[in-house]
């Protein structure tokens, strides 16, 4: 996770979502939704950023007027002969998210993110039903041609894989 790539959410986070015209009655709602909260802002990122923005937001006194939600991609090893990712977790192990996302643990105006783990491959597969539908994907992903895909019937707009990237900074 490098700075270049991560620095900037605070600030979109307080243009998009800024709590400023709120009140802070309005803010404690928001707060005590807890896990309930559905969010307007989805960041999807490496083990570590959900954990970096909680903190930050907390050390700034940042206050937001909308919910967001950060979904951590867990690498896995992608053949028996490699290891997994750069770990960017702070406990050391990529292949774990950064931080817990219960109702104590949540940052006041986060909503619970996913944790999506990656294919044997080590991409992620179409992230944004995942982190809508989570239930659909604990038990391997549906096909296409599953009736219980989320995207049954509907006309899907998005669809997002993820792969990861060689840094020139490394």
């Amino acid at each position: 996770m490098h700075a270049d790539h991560t620095l900037g959410l605070i600030p979109l986070l307080g243009s998009l979502i800024s709590g400023i015209q709120s009140t802070s009655e309005e803010r404690q709602a928001i707060a005590a939704r807890g896990t309930q909260k559905k969010a307007k802002i989805n960041i999807y990122g490496p083990p570590g950023l959900r954990l970096m923005l909680r903190q930050m937001l907390n050390l700034t006194a940042m206050t937001l007027g909308d919910v967001y939600a950060v979904h951590e991609l867990i690498p896995t090893p992608v053949d028996s002969s490699r290891t997994s990712l750069v770990s960017t977790s702070p406990n050391g192990q990529g292949n774990s998210p950064s931080c817990g996302c219960e109702a104590s643990d949540l940052q006041a105006a986060e909503a619970v993110g996913q944790n999506i783990v990656a294919d044997e491959d080590g991409c992620w597969r179409d992230i944004i039903s995942q982190a809508e539908h989570p239930a659909m994907f604990q038990q391997g992903r549906p096909s296409a041609s599953d009736s219980a895909s989320p995207n049954r019937g509907e006309s899907k707009i998005w669809r997002v894989d993820v792969g990861p990237i060689k840094h020139r900074g490394k």
